[in-house]
C-alpha cells in the first residue's frame, strides 16, 4: 500500500490552487491536488473577482500566475426574481470578470511549479478515516491517502456532505448563463 501524501486538496480552482501554493512553502510536505476535470476546463460561474486590480500585489500565487486574465469592468448589475427586476443599480464599479478556464488553469500553473504539489484527475466518490487517522479518499476503483485533506471542491462538495453538510435544495441553487459575444 502506497504511503500517503501529506495533504490532498480537492478541487483546483481558485481555493484549491491557492491552499496547495502555500502550503509549498513548507518542503517536507507533499501536495496532491486532485479534480474530477482536466484542466483547462470550461466553467461558466464564478468570475467575479472584487477588487482584484491589487491582488498580486497581495497573493504570491497571483502573480505567479501572471498576467491574470484581463478583467472585464462590471458596473451594472440588475438582479431578478420570478422573471422580475428586484434590485438594479447602474454606474459603480462591482467587480471585474475574467474567463475561468483561463484564470483557474493559470493558478493551478503556479501550484504545480512549486515543489512537491502535483495534479491528478480523480473524483472522489467516498471519503473514510482509518483506524490511523489517514483519510482515504475512493473513486468507486482507486483510493488515494494523505494525512490531512483540504476541500475546496465548491458548493456542491463531495467532502461538506460526508462531513454532514445537509445538501443543497432547489431552493438554494442559482443559474448562470453565458453568451460570448464578439
Amino acid at each position: 500500500r502506497e504511503s500517503p501524501h501529506a495533504v490532498i486538496v480537492v478541487g483546483a480552482g481558485p481555493a484549491g490552487s491557492t491552499a496547495a501554493f502555500y502550503i509549498a512553502d513548507e518542503p517536507s510536505l507533499d501536495v496532491l491536488i486532485v479534480d474530477r476535470e482536466a484542466f483547462p476546463r470550461p466553467k461558466v460561474c464564478g468570475g467575479a473577482l472584487v477588487g482584484c486590480r491589487d491582488w498580486g500585489e497581495e497573493f504570491r500565487n497571483y502573480r505567479a500566475a501572471a498576467p491574470i486574465p484581463t478583467g472585464h469592468p462590471v458596473s451594472s448589475m440588475r438582479l431578478s426574481l420570478d422573471r422580475r427586476i428586484w434590485w438594479e443599480c447602474h454606474g459603480e464599479h462591482f467587480f471585474d470578470h475574467v474567463q475561468r478556464d483561463e484564470f483557474d488553469d493559470r493558478l493551478l500553473r503556479a501550484a504545480l511549479a512549486r515543489p512537491g504539489v502535483s495534479f491528478r484527475r480523480f473524483h472522489v466518490r467516498s471519503v473514510l478515516r482509518d483506524d490511523d487517522g489517514t483519510v482515504v479518499l475512493s473513486d468507486g476503483d482507486e483510493t488515494l491517502r494523505a494525512r490531512a485533506v483540504i476541500g475546496a471542491d465548491g458548493v456542491t462538495s463531495r467532502l461538506a456532505r460526508v462531513l454532514g453538510n445537509p445538501p443543497r435544495t432547489l431552493a438554494n441553487a442559482g443559474v448562470c448563463r453565458v453568451h460570448h459575444i464578439e
